[in-house]
């Protein structure tokens, strides 16, 4: 590019590419463009963060004649990203299990027992949005996908009988689940910092920083671009 200096950077380990040919680039003096190799290990990344978080909630439902305490939780037990036709968004799906135990009142005779949590669909999809954060690339967990809380009766040939038995009521605790399931998916956020470009000349060092940064599509590619604050 005439005007343009053009810097190139790999994923830690890779070899730095030559700059992409036949791109319609970003105007601005500033821009920065992520190949989709990289803008899918940020979306890894920001999957890894899920790996690990529990959700966990308890309550109450019906009455003592008639009803049922419990207490669920669960944990998300794998993510992984994947990317889409529109290079701002990506996707994410999880997958998660836990456990359900209930103490169910059945004609005022109390009754223990429990289920496997699962969901349906299997991993739940959920949208990765990219956006400028400051000087950063950021990204959000958000838009969850529609899915429904699966519980399997467990235990003992009795138990699982029981468990059978007392579904109506326990069909509230699905619903209970849902929403905390949502919430322990969506809202992680990730960011990945801009770099700033420092410049010796004539015994005086200038530092370039991307300002009024924007995001775009460049030629099929995640693109940021604004302008360059010298200080």
């Amino acid at each position: 590019l005439s005007d343009r200096v053009v810097a190139v950077a790999a994923i830690a380990g890779g070899s730095p590419p030559g700059p992409p040919e036949g791109v319609s680039w970003p105007g601005g003096s500033f821009f920065a463009v992520l190949s989709d190799r990289l803008r899918l290990s940020l979306g890894n990344a920001a999957a890894a963060l899920a790996v690990g978080k529990g959700f966990s909630d308890s309550g109450s439902v019906g009455t003592s004649i008639g009803g049922a305490s419990y207490g669920a939780s669960g944990q998300i037990n794998s993510a992984s990203a994947a990317l889409t036709a529109d290079p701002t968004q990506m996707q994410i799906a999880a997958s998660v299990s836990g456990g359900c135990h209930a103490d169910v009142t059945l004609a005022c005779i109390p009754i223990g027992v429990n289920y496997d949590l699962s969901t349906s669909p299997d991993p739940i999809n959920a949208t990765i949005q990219l956006s400028v954060q400051g000087q950063s690339i950021g990204g959000t967990i958000a838009n969850i996908g529609g899915f429904t809380v699966i519980l399997t009766p467990s235990g003992n040939p009795l138990e699982k009988v029981l468990s059978a038995i007392t579904w109506p009521i326990t069909q509230a605790v699905v619903a209970a689940c849902s929403p905390v399931i949502n919430n322990a998916i969506t809202g992680m956020t990730f960011s990945m910092p801009l770099p700033s470009f420092p410049y010796a000349i004539g015994g005086a060092t200038l530092d370039f920083q991307p300002t009024g940064l924007s995001i775009g599509n460049a030629s099929g590619m995640f693109a940021v671009s604004g302008a360059l604050a010298v200080s």
